[in-house]
């Protein structure tokens, strides 16, 4: 929010189309549910000067730079941490996560 604040004008925000939905974590450390979501309303960061842009598809941002968009977990060996949650509703069910790809000096680099 800060960061949002110090800047003039809108700036580019992306993310899945469920970038704001509830996320927990549940029973790490003892401790329970614990939220572990975006800590403010889309409302607080779009009057901030957050423009939201939500997909689910690949994105190029840069020309060096791309979202991968939404990866589905779609093999057994992809371990699904059932301890993180999202919740829609009633409705909890596992996350499920994007990534980034850069060209840099050392090549192509993800995460």
């Amino acid at each position: 929010m800060k960061f949002l604040n110090s800047k003039k004008g809108s700036i580019p925000v992306y993310g899945h189309p469920d970038l704001m939905v509830p996320r927990y974590g549940r029973d790490f450390m003892g401790q329970g549910e614990l939220y572990l979501g975006v800590p403010f309303r889309t409302e607080q960061l779009e009057s901030a000067g957050a423009n939201f842009i939500l997909q689910r598809e690949p994105i190029k941002i840069r020309p060096d730079l791309w979202l991968s968009g939404e990866i589905p977990r779609n093999t057994d060996f992809e371990l699904v941490d059932d301890r993180m949650l999202r919740k829609i509703g009633s409705i909890s069910e596992n996350i499920e996560f994007g990534g980034y790809f850069a060209k840099s000096l050392h090549g192509i680099t993800n995460g």
